[in-house]
């Protein structure tokens, strides 16, 4: 299977809304873990933060749960292909 036709496969409704529902959930439970639970937001906000954390940690933040979010649809497809 090309990458192409692997791009082209069809996720059913139910399977693409659950596929959303997942992938939010873990964004938003991402969100949540690193802003409140390992106390980001509280350095930030204090100006605690180093120039590191600053230059490092926010892209991630930002970007981590795109990550997520496209891997749960890439899963769903590989397991309609295999299925």
């Amino acid at each position: 299977m090309t990458l192409e036709q692997f791009r082209q496969i069809e996720l059913s409704p139910t399977l693409q809304k659950s596929g959303e529902l997942v992938g939010g959930a873990g964004s938003l439970l991402w969100f949540w873990w690193v802003l409140l639970e390992k106390d980001f937001l509280q350095i930030i906000l204090s100006e605690q933060a180093g120039m590191v954390e600053m230059l490092l940690g926010i892209p991630l933040l930002l970007i981590l749960p795109a990550i997520y979010y496209t891997a749960v649809f890439i899963l769903l497809r590989f397991l309609v292909w295999i299925f």
